[in-house]
């Protein structure tokens, strides 16, 4: 999914003794982008279409699969 960085920090939380940084944190914001938010020749709204056709296809199947069971798992439905 193409996202956006919204937020990024670097917190030096512990040094040695040439205080070095030795550990650190590290904070990140991201927010998705949907088709909306890019241009037609961004390479993400091609990325973002192919992932919600994808969901869509398995929102599809999983409605399918729902009512067969309903219907009962011999029940041709198409």
């Amino acid at each position: 999914m193409p996202v956006r960085l919204t937020e990024f920090s670097i917190t030096e939380e512990a040094f040695d003794q040439a205080l070095n940084p030795i550990q650190a944190k590290v904070s990140l914001g991201l927010r998705v982008l949907s088709y909306d938010d890019l241009s037609i020749k961004n390479p993400g709204y091609h990325i973002f279409l192919a992932h919600q056709i994808t969901k869509e296809t398995f929102a599809t199947i999983g409605s399918i699969r729902n009512l067969a069971a309903v219907f009962g798992g011999d029940a041709k439905l198409f």
